[in-house]
C-alpha cells in the first residue's frame, strides 16, 4: 500500500509529539537518554525529509520538477553545547549533491538549488560553506558572501566513523606548511608546521600534534605550546594508575590517565596531564609499549 505524502507529515507530527514526552527523561537525571531524543524532536523534518521525498516522487509536491532524492545525499552532522539547559544537542541536515565531478552543486531536500553546478567538492559547516574553485579552498557564510579573502592549497575536517564533525578546526595548508582556521574560516593558527594533526571529541585532551624543523610537539587549540617541539617524536596515549590500596593485577582497578610520549635520542620519557591541561616535567627512563616504538620507527623511516 501506498503512503500519501500528507499522511507521512501527520506520522511525523506524531512521531515529534512522542519523542519531546520521552526527552522529559532529563528531568530525571537521564541525561543521556534525553540528549538523544533531544537530538531526535530538533532534526526530525532534516532526518524525515529524505523518507517523506520518497513519498512524493517529485521532491517538490505538485510542481513535477527533478526529484532530490535521485541526487546523491550530502549529511551535515554535528554536536553543539546549550549553555542553558546544561546539554548537547546534535544537528542532523540533510542536502543532495548536484552536477557531476569537478562541477558539483548543492540542493535543498525540497528542489532549491542552494549552490550552482561550479564547484570541484563542497563542505557544510554549521554556519559556513567550504568550496573548492579552482584548486583552491575559500570559506563562505550561508548568502555566498567570502568570510575571508584567503584561499587555501588544502583544508581538511576531521570527522567521526558516524560522520559527526569531531574538531572545531580545520587544518588549512599554504605553501607546503600547515595550521588551523576555524569552522568560520577565521585563522586560529599561522600555517607553519610540516606536520599538523588535529585533535579530537574523542579525547579529553584537545591538543594538536605538530613538527616543525623536523621535530615533534603539541599545540592547543590556539597555538600554545602544551609539550615543547624539541623530540625526536611525539605521541600522545593513556596509562594505567593506581591508588596505593588497588591491585594492579585487578581488572576493574586503576584509572585510565592521559600521557604523551617523548623521544629524544634514545632515550623515551613521558608526560602526564596535568588538571589545567598542561602537562608536567618529562620523566625519562620509561619502557614505552611496542606500538609506541613501532610508530616512532615508522616515522623516522618516512623522514628518509
Amino acid at each position: 500500500m501506498r503512503i500519501k505524502y500528507a499522511e507521512g507529515q501527520t506520522l511525523l507530527t506524531l512521531l515529534r509529539f512522542l519523542i519531546i514526552s520521552i526527552a522529559l527523561l532529563g528531568s530525571w537525571g537521564m541525561q543521556k537518554v534525553a540528549d538523544q531524543c533531544f537530538y531526535f524532536a530538533y532534526n526530525a523534518r532534516e532526518i524525515a525529509q529524505g523518507f517523506l521525498s520518497g513519498l512524493d516522487p517529485t521532491g517538490q509536491g505538485a510542481e513535477g520538477a527533478d526529484s532530490a532524492a535521485e541526487k546523491d545525499a550530502y549529511v551535515l552532522y554535528y554536536s553543539v553545547y546549550d549553555e542553558v539547559d546544561k546539554a548537547t544537542r546534535y544537528v542532523y541536515s540533510v542536502y543532495y549533491l548536484s552536477g557531476e565531478e569537478g562541477a558539483y552543486g548543492l540542493v535543498s531536500p525540497s528542489g532549491e538549488q542552494l549552490l550552482e553546478n561550479r564547484y570541484q567538492s563542497i563542505q557544510l559547516l554549521p554556519e559556513a560553506f567550504l568550496l573548492e574553485e579552482n584548486g583552491r579552498f575559500y570559506f563562505y557564510d550561508q548568502n555566498l558572501q567570502p568570510l575571508s579573502e584567503q584561499g587555501w592549497d588544502a583544508a581538511e575536517l576531521v570527522f567521526r566513523e558516524d560522520g559527526m564533525i569531531d574538531c572545531d578546526l580545520i587544518k588549512v595548508c599554504r605553501d607546503g606548511l600547515y595550521g588551523a582556521v576555524d569552522l568560520k574560516g577565521q585563522l586560529v593558527i599561522e600555517p607553519q608546521y610540516e606536520q599538523f594533526d588535529l585533535y579530537t571529541f574523542e579525547t579529553d585532551w584537545h591538543i594538536n600534534r605538530v613538527k616543525q624543523n623536523g621535530k615533534y610537539g603539541y599545540i592547543d587549540r590556539n597555538g600554545n605550546i602544551v609539550v615543547s617541539i624539541s623530540y625526536d617524536f611525539a605521541l600522545m596515549s593513556t596509562i594505567k594508575v593506581y591508588d596505593a590500596d588497588e591491585d594492579p593485577s585487578d581488572p576493574e582497578a586503576g584509572t585510565d590517565r592521559a600521557v604523551v610520549y617523548v623521544l629524544s635520542g634514545d632515550r623515551w620519557g613521558l608526560m602526564y596531564k596535568l588538571f589545567n591541561g598542561s602537562t608536567g616535567e618529562v620523566t625519562w627512563g620509561v619502557e614505552p609499549p611496542a606500538e609506541m616504538v613501532e610508530a616512532a620507527e615508522q616515522a623516522q623511516n618516512n623522514r628518509i
